[in-house]
């Protein structure tokens, strides 16, 4: 096995040795994906490869949370959908101090919180909720078999 004095030797051979699709992905996301296409990201920043691996032949069903606070600055939704990142489902702003968020969900109950400028917060519409371990509550959605 040849052994590569640089690291322009090992990079160029390791540019030979993958795919276009694959030197792409490793350049935006600095590294190779582990199942094609999972690289790849849908128009909203959600990967392209959940909708389609999970959709066919599921229950997956489209539900969009929103939550009113003119004075927001951000706005991010975390639950057990997530596993709890505070980060990983902001909201968008819309006119009228309107939030809201797209989630492709499969039939189950759900628990989240809103994390309103830095701060974690109940959603006031929701009359549903479960005690957490932080003394406070968590709002429950309920996603029905269609």
């Amino acid at each position: 096995m040849k052994k590569f004095t640089t690291q322009k030797e090992k990079r160029k051979v390791a540019s030979v040795k993958s795919s276009p699709d694959e030197r792409k992905n490793r350049a935006v996301h600095g590294k190779q994906s582990a199942k094609p296409g999972l690289g790849a990201r849908h128009p909203g920043g959600k990967p392209a490869a959940l909708l389609t691996e999970r959709a066919p032949g599921t229950k997956v069903q489209l539900i969009v949370i929103e939550y009113l606070n003119d004075a927001a600055g951000v706005v991010f939704l975390a639950g057990t959908f997530n596993d709890w990142n505070p980060c990983a489902d902001p909201l968008a702003k819309h006119s009228g101090g309107t939030w809201s968020r797209r989630l492709l969900l499969e039939p189950g109950e759900y628990e989240y919180r809103f994390i309103v400028d830095g701060l974690w917060q109940d959603d006031p519409t929701v009359s549903c909720r479960v005690a957490n371990p932080f003394g406070g509550f968590n709002s429950v959605l309920v996603v029905e078999v269609r």
